[in-house]
């Protein structure tokens, strides 16, 4: 099983995605003060404002499944990189590869808590499932997300900008009197190695409060 990946392209996929988010909480903070100024900072395609806009305007229930394990640690990439790793590698040694078939799982880091100005993050990572009917034993664990309401949106370009992505989307959303909240959900679909920066997708699973 030496070199087999379950991941497009090995863990590598997440890692600027996960160390991206880092900042947003202090990015969001400032948003929520000034957000007029701070979205003037990165300003989002129009397409994809627009796009955004719309899903913020209409919240849905969700539900996720994943395959994860927990970790409390720095939220630097020296540790994305070995928890993801370790995720895909021990899935494999549980014979768990066959779950995805033919297909490959998305990197998905779920974040627990706000990260701003913490030493120690709670985050839970892994891949995403394709169904919740699955055995993991050991560290590993299945973990489906029910929200209740919750903003899905597929940002399309380089992952520095998923910050822009999250703190237009706290504005918009106060604009009627709600905000973000926490578990947020993030997973890349393509391959960094092999999708140009502008045209890399990653899911943003925001819920409402």
């Amino acid at each position: 099983m030496d070199g087999k990946h379950l991941l497009f392209g090995g863990p590598i996929a997440a890692l600027c995605l996960l160390i991206t988010f880092g900042a947003i909480g202090t990015q969001a903070r400032e948003a929520a003060q000034q957000p007029e100024a701070a979205l003037a900072e990165e300003p989002m395609a129009e397409v994809q404002l627009q796009a955004l806009r719309v899903a913020v305007a209409q919240p849905k229930p969700f539900s996720v499944s994943m395959l994860v394990q927990d970790f409390t640690g720095a939220f630097t990439q020296a540790n994305m990189k070995a928890q993801i790793t370790a995720v895909e590698q021990e899935a494999i040694k549980q014979n768990l590869d066959s779950v995805w078939g033919n297909t490959h799982p998305d990197a998905v880091v779920i974040v627990l808590e706000d990260p701003t100005n913490k030493p120690q993050v709670r985050l839970q990572v892994g891949l995403t499932l394709p169904h919740a009917g699955v055995h993991a034993t050991g560290r590993l664990k299945v973990v489906t997300m029910n929200f209740p309401s919750a903003v899905k949106f597929v940002h399309q370009g380089q992952y520095q900008k998923i910050g822009t992505v999250f703190r237009t989307m706290q504005a918009t959303l106060q604009q009627s009197g709600r905000g973000v909240a926490f578990p947020v959900v993030l997973n890349a679909l393509d391959d960094p190695g092999r999708v140009p920066a502008a045209e890399l997708r990653t899911v943003v699973l925001t819920p409402v409060k």
